[in-house]
């Protein structure tokens, strides 16, 4: 609840289970395939699989103009869509919700991941406030302490553009999201995933908080 988000805001990570209408009425594998299909994800990208698995984030055009198109970025990685809820008014209506709720700029995402997968996504930060709500499959993630800050690493890209997170230790959060969960991580904190658990294929939509690009965070200050 609103409550509980104020307490753990840029602070902690927070999760709640079976939260209702969080889950696959959101987003689902086949409003993807619609979408592909509508020629909505022209600016669809694949996470390279292998090199996640060697902890680099490294992302390339998915060319997803169809239901076999998709599946064959699938095959590569994770595919996400930025700006879906732009898209697909379920995903809208979750935007517009969060606007009035938290009265702050939100954009989301959708990330789908072919089941199986060791590594979704290896160790990064964001610059985002990010509430992840799982819409279907299941997903792991790993949830770590923003890493000391370097000379000349971005505190909020860490993971990402040829850098590596390393030295992480244990996480203060290892959970598996199933559908209808919803997951909160701070901005700066690092998080990986992984399906290798899952039976079937994991969609989740992130809703991205910016505070940090308008000001609005103690990260300005």
């Amino acid at each position: 609840g609103a409550g509980e988000l104020a307490t753990v805001w840029e602070q902690t990570p927070k999760l709640w289970r079976r939260v209702d209408g969080c889950g696959p009425e959101l987003f689902s594998f086949e409003d993807a395939i619609k979408g592909a299909e509508a020629g909505l994800l022209d600016n669809a990208a694949v996470a390279d699989g292998a090199q996640a698995e060697a902890g680099r984030w490294v992302a390339e055009k998915a060319g997803a103009a169809s239901a076999d198109d998709l599946k064959r970025a699938l095959a590569k990685g994770t595919v996400f869509f930025n700006g879906a809820g732009l898209a697909f008014p379920a995903l809208a209506a979750l935007g517009a919700a969060c606007h009035r709720f938290l009265g702050l700029p939100a954009n989301i995402n959708v990330y789908v991941t072919d089941p199986r997968r060791e590594v979704s996504v290896s160790p990064h930060s964001d610059a985002q406030n990010v509430l992840v709500f799982q819409c279907s499959g299941m997903k792991r993630w790993r949830v770590w302490p923003p890493p000391p800050r370097e000379r000349g690493k971005d505190p909020f890209g860490r993971g990402k553009g040829g850098d590596r997170v390393e030295g992480l230790g244990e996480p203060v959060l290892d959970v598996t999201l199933q559908p209808g969960d919803v997951l909160y991580v701070p901005l700066g904190w690092v998080h990986a995933t992984s399906t290798a658990d899952s039976a079937e294929r994991s969609c989740h939509a992130t809703l991205g908080v910016d505070t940090y690009f308008y000001g609005l965070c103690w990260s300005n200050a």
